[in-house]
């Protein structure tokens, strides 16, 4: 009986060793054909905002490890400014989701996601929201409706909707907004 459950023991060892390395193996390939297209996204988005800056992800997250001005230093994520920080999450995020969408569309949504960047490096997040509108559709929550009027967006709804949406944050002045397809929408 002992030698039979020791066997049945191997087995279940070895089974779960086999699971384990070939869901590695697959992870791995995953990951490498994903981190090239991602990477490649990041620099196009990233260039709207820094011009020819250089982002590292860490290996296995992809979380952002540093940011390479091209000045001959590289700071790590921690220790950049709010803005700096809130930017580069937005930027990866919408590359992910890019990718993420093929050649269909997917819904992102960002709520206040920009509110610590400063209005030059706003303008150029302007730009890569432009310019991600064609494959993603953008849902903005957002207290500061007045800085993403320049993308032409229409506030969707009004204050009593929001309310249903966000909740009591409405009473605050939050606007919902959507930038869609290439047109973003009518202005008002």
């Amino acid at each position: 009986e002992a030698s039979r459950t020791l066997r049945a023991a191997e087995l279940d060892a070895a089974a779960s060793k086999l699971l384990f390395e070939t869901l590695s193996t697959h992870k791995s390939r995953a990951e490498a054909r994903f981190r090239a297209p991602l990477e490649k996204k990041v620099r196009e988005l990233l260039g709207l905002v820094l011009g020819s800056a250089e982002l590292t992800l860490e290996d296995q997250t992809l979380a952002i490890a540093q940011l390479d001005r091209g000045d001959h230093r590289a700071d790590d994520f921690d220790q950049l400014s709010s803005g700096a920080q809130e930017q580069l999450g937005v930027i990866v995020r919408l590359a992910m989701a890019e990718l993420l969408a093929g050649n269909g569309t997917l819904p992102v949504t960002l709520d206040d996601a920009l509110v610590f960047t400063d209005e030059r490096r706003f303008q150029g997040m302007l730009r890569v929201l432009q310019r991600v509108a064609r494959h993603l559709q953008i849902v903005f929550v957002t207290c500061q409706w007045d800085r993403y009027r320049a993308l032409g967006l229409a506030a969707g709804l009004g204050r009593a909707e929001a309310k249903g949406i966000a909740g009591e944050a409405a009473d605050d002045g939050v606007a919902v907004g959507e930038l869609v397809g290439e047109g973003f929408g009518a202005g008002d």
